[in-house]
């Protein structure tokens, strides 16, 4: 099934979508071609553990191939940051997948840039929103925060990328406020009104709940002693010590 669907993604990647937001229009969203890079390297990874002899060789073309696209077509200058869409000057918070999934260094400064450029634009009070609904196709022109609300999972991936990027403090201070939102039960929506504080969409969100806990593991990555601790808890769990 793996070879099955790497052997897919390495032929049809190339092809529009309607992006991880299912949207109405079909377009080259960049989260999309990253996804589909995220696909094979994978593959790739799982291939080499369990069947070695596996050619993987045109899943590692198409890897580099989507890599050299979205660095070339996914970058806009005139916004700064990394776009929605090809040849589209919009914000996506899905454009964090990128040094969340590994596919650009955290530090690397077009992926900092990205997302100072989508905490100031997309962010109410810490909470980050998926996009600027006013231009995104078939979306009503309205003010962030206004057609919908926060998207928690966003939230954690700008907190995820400040902490890859060695900014453990900014990153906690972002959790720091989704948590206080979450309240005493530590459970999150799907979605938070960042003016009121009122939880929108599906409650609890486990996509919401996986996204906390990578933050909060990369926050410990970020400083030794915080470092030190994880690993020693992960040797306690493998000689059956917890």
């Amino acid at each position: 099934m793996i070879r099955r669907a790497a052997d897919y993604t390495a032929a049809n990647w190339a092809r529009p979508d309607s992006g991880i937001w299912e949207l109405p229009a079909e377009e080259h969203y960049v989260s999309s071609k990253v996804m589909s890079w995220v696909a094979l390297e994978r593959a790739v990874k799982i291939a080499a553990k369990t069947q070695p002899s596996h050619p993987t060789n045109p899943w590692r073309a198409a890897m580099a191939t989507i890599h050299a696209e979205v660095l070339a077509r996914g970058w806009s200058d005139r916004l700064g940051a990394f776009r929605q869409r090809y040849d589209a000057d919009t914000l996506d918070a899905a454009a964090l997948l990128i040094p969340v999934m590994d596919f650009l260094p955290a530090n690397d400064p077009r992926v900092l840039a990205t997302a100072e450029r989508i905490e100031a634009t997309l962010a109410i009070d810490g909470f980050v929103h998926r996009f600027v609904a006013g231009e995104t196709p078939g979306h009503e022109n309205l003010p962030v925060g206004e057609f919908e609300g926060s998207f928690f999972p966003c939230t954690f991936w700008l907190a995820t990328t400040y902490a890859k990027a060695g900014r453990p403090d900014r990153a906690e201070t972002i959790l720091a406020r989704a948590e206080v939102a979450a309240g005493a039960l530590g459970l999150f929506a799907e979605e938070v009104d960042a003016r009121s504080g009122a939880f929108l969409g599906n409650y609890p969100l486990l996509f919401a709940q996986v996204e906390y806990i990578r933050t909060i593991l990369e926050i410990a990555k970020a400083r030794p002693l915080d470092m030190m601790r994880l690993m020693v808890g992960k040797a306690a769990m493998r000689l059956g010590l917890r």
